[in-house]
């Protein structure tokens, strides 16, 4: 989050003390020398020295009122702070000595004023002296952290290029990608720790021992879950082309049987069993689904209720053979019935209606004439099928091409089908014009509910979708996507309810996630992330509408942060597939409140979005059901939430509630230097003209935040010209409406992180405190991109305009 500053906001004031504490207001030990003088003075018999100690109270008092403000804000960045209250403190006193017209009460003024005036400077030379030496401390203090620090990231820079290189070359058929990553790191820091000075070198070898540490860790789940990936894939690959075999041909069943137990052989002794009991179920069905395709219903069922079977398919598998069995067998029944059914309804009617059917759905004939209506009733036949044809094509043209019209023309080219009461054929007119608005019914009710499905009648798109579902690229999605969306509003759907995906394809991909169990898991979330990376710009419309039909809150979120990454999608599946690991209630609570205090940082990015308090929920539920598996494997809830949320939290640099991505966040841009104002952290009104200043360098983090506020001092300047006239009160005219919103932008707008990471959007609270895009002149939401965010900040800001 990039708070925007505020007009107005001073610190209370506070003193430094002797031992460098900060007093309360007035507490710098000068009340005790009033009290003192004001008991001389009571004491004194004499006149004129009880004058001239009032006098010197009454002094005191004034110049208090002005050194006490200055010591409480004076910060040690120039000198002369002692010397300037001792001139104040001269000028007040002789000015006070000065007004005294008594000459013996003025001889005793001045006779008071040199050990006073020892006693101010003394308390004044303390401050200032305090006050440097702490920013002398601070300043050195500081350096030598930021040094370590920037050599540390050195180290994990320098050594991300040649990790990368290892990882590249590392498929998990060998082992050693853990020892030769170690080994470069190590490399690495060495070098670095030789080159740091021997300041900076304690804390940095403390930094990079803790890095050494967790990437040692890091490394040898990257490369055992890489080793299980490699060989779980080489092994469903195996077994796949036995099944596809056994399928193809029945009768290879036991040369493929003989084959898995040469491959369970070769797996580790806790995944041989598995895979012969599961491919070995699968073979057994894969026998039986071959025979099915054959035709031979009967010699399925006769094999699967002798027994014989049971052992080998398990009583699930055994029930879903029998099952697709007797629908093989109802299939076959239903086609002998229907071809008798159509042999008995051939009749001059049923062929009429077809052929109705066919003219208004299609617009071709199904080859009936009018010379075999002749032939089978005569003239009047003859002319019942003159008057149908007719209707029919007339039904066809007017509803040919609907989708594509708006909904007022679509209702009157229906409506002029409609008949005038006592019309020439009324009946077959109305039963014709009924027949058209079931078709647009039929339309609209699509449009609605699978609006993606709706727009294929087109022939384009129907041709966009049949070349992704042939080719399933990024290529042909972009294609299909962006033809789907604007067809969709060209018909009038609404922005909320358009949809990329045809609702059967989304049930299909969500179906699979979530009914996955096993070593299946792995293989639906592989599937479901390919298909919503190729709707690159898209993903998180893809993810909402998977999870509509279907896809687990917590799947979605964990497809939408891994990115495709195997290692992240191998660990939640495992994870997945293990179900309830017998947590009691108690660890459960603590492992989830483990991930949630090391996911705040990203969580608090999430939450202002629109539905991001359900996202981070379902965000942290996903990682949780990682954490609790590393609980189950031994690990105590704190290390289990740290392991589960490394990866996710490592992709990300955090700055004050919004995140930019780490690789950008390590760099550094050109900018353009700060004004006054804005190095004090002012908010401002923008007005023509520039400050003319030169260019530095920032840190990337540092460049994106000022290039943000510049961007709020050019949307709120000029009395908010840049912005939308929010507001619905017609007696206001919009230039006022604009710059009361430039005032609500001004002291409320924040920068929130958008969804895909891309950038920042500008937002302020809502009537209902609900954080709500702030909307430019243009009618467009506030979003800028890390390379507009950066560009911004490389241009001065505009002249300060204070309201």
């Amino acid at each position: 989050m990039v708070a925007i500053p505020t007009r107005a906001a001073t610190n209370a004031p506070r003193t430094p003390t002797a031992n460098g504490r900060l007093a309360q207001t007035g507490d710098l030990g000068l009340s005790a020398v009033g009290d003192a003088l004001g008991r001389t003075a009571r004491g004194m018999a004499n006149t004129a020295d009880r004058t001239a100690a009032e006098a010197f109270d009454r002094t005191q008092l004034e110049f208090d009122a002005v050194y006490q403000p200055a010591a409480q804000t004076y910060d040690g960045r120039s000198p002369g702070f002692a010397r300037e209250q001792m001139a104040r403190f001269d000028g007040m006193t002789a000015a006070a000595a000065e007004a005294i017209t008594d000459p013996d009460a003025r001889r005793a003024f001045e006779r008071m004023r040199p050990n006073r005036r020892t006693e101010q400077f003394e308390a004044a030379i303390r401050v200032e002296s305090q006050r440097s030496g702490e920013r002398q401390r601070e300043a050195t203090e500081r350096t030598t952290r930021i040094d370590a620090i920037n050599r540390s990231t050195a180290v994990g820079a320098a050594y991300a290029s040649r990790f990368v290189a290892l990882r590249n070359g590392f498929d998990g058929s060998q082992a050693g990608l853990a020892d030769s990553a170690l080994a470069a790191f190590d490399e690495e820091a060495q070098k670095a720790l030789a080159a740091a000075p021997e300041a900076t070198r304690d804390a940095m070898a403390v930094s990079i021992a803790s890095s050494r540490a967790s990437e040692w860790i890091r490394l040898q789940s990257l490369e055992e879950n890489t080793r299980q990936a490699w060989q779980a894939t080489t092994t469903q690959k195996t077994a796949d082309a036995l099944i596809s075999t056994v399928i193809t041909d029945p009768g290879r069943y036991d040369d493929a049987l003989n084959q898995l137990e040469v491959l369970a052989a070769e797996q580790p002794a806790q995944l041989a069993e598995v895979v012969r009991t599961d491919f070995g179920r699968e073979l057994a069905v894969a026998r039986f689904q071959g025979i099915l395709q054959g035709g031979d219903w009967q010699s399925v069922l006769t094999e699967i209720d002798s027994g014989v079977w049971d052992d080998r398919l398990g009583s699930e598998r055994k029930a879903q053979v029998r099952g697709e069995a007797l629908q093989a067998q109802a299939r076959a029944q239903a086609e002998a019935e229907s071809v008798q059914r159509q042999l008995a309804a051939d009749t001059f009617s049923d062929r009429l209606s077809a052929e109705v059917a066919s003219l208004e759905n299609t617009g071709a004939t199904t080859g009936l004439t009018e010379a075999d209506a002749l032939a089978a009733g005569g003239p009047v036949a003859a002319q019942q099928f003159r008057r149908q044809v007719a209707l029919s094509r007339s039904v066809f043209e007017t509803t040919r091409g609907l989708l594509a019209l708006p909904p007022a023309e679509q209702d009157r080219r229906v409506a002029s089908l409609r008949p005038a009461e006592g019309a020439p054929d009324y009946d077959d007119r109305l039963a014709a014009y009924q027949r058209a608005v079931g078709s647009l019914t039929a339309i609209r009710q699509q449009q609605q509910t699978d609006p993606a499905a709706a727009v294929q009648v087109n022939e384009t798109s129907a041709s966009l979708w049949r070349q992704y579902q042939g080719a399933r690229t990024p290529t042909n999605a972009q294609l299909w996507a962006n033809d789907a969306l604007r067809r969709q509003a060209a018909m009038g759907v609404p922005s909320t309810g358009r949809r990329i995906l045809p609702v059967e394809e989304a049930r299909r991909v969500a179906g699979l996630v979530k009914d996955a169990a096993g070593p299946d898991v792995l293989t639906a979330l592989q599937t479901a992330s390919a298909m919503v990376g190729q709707f690159g710009g898209h993903e998180g419309q893809i993810l909402t509408e998977l999870t509509r039909e279907g896809l687990s809150p917590a799947d979605a979120a964990i497809l939408g942060v891994a990115n495709g990454d195997p290692v992240r999608l191998g660990d939640y599946a495992r994870a997945r597939a293990r179900g309830n690991v017998g947590l009691t209630p108690t660890v459960r609570r603590q492992t989830r409140s483990e991930v949630v205090e090391r996911l705040a940082p990203l969580l608090e990015t999430m939450r202002p979005l629109v539905g991001g308090v359900a996202a981070s929920d379902a965000l942290v539920t996903g990682i949780e059901t990682v954490a609790a598996a590393h609980v189950a494997d031994g690990m105590n809830p704190d290390r289990a939430a740290r392991e589960a949320t490394a990866a996710y939290l490592s992709n990300y640099r955090f700055e004050n509630g919004w995140r930019m991505p780490a690789s950008l966040a390590q760099g550094s841009h050109v900018v353009a230097i700060r004004s006054p104002a804005e190095r004090m952290g002012n908010q401002i009104r923008a007005v023509g003209g520039v400050t003319p200043v030169g260019r530095t360098s920032e840190a990337a983090p540092d460049a994106i935040s000022l290039g943000a506020f510049r961007a709020v001092t050019d949307l709120v300047g000029r009395a908010g010209a840049g912005l939308y006239a929010a507001g619905r009160e017609p007696d206001l005219d919009d230039a006022y409406k604009r710059s009361r919103y430039a005032d609500n932008v001004a002291s409320n707008g924040r920068w929130i992180s958008t969804p895909d990471d891309g950038g920042l959007m500008l937002v302020v609270p809502g009537p209902a405190g609900q954080m709500v895009p702030v909307v430019n002149a243009a009618g467009s939401s506030v979003t800028m991109t890390w390379a507009q965010l950066l560009e911004r900040a490389s241009r001065p800001g505009r002249a300060p305009e204070r309201r």
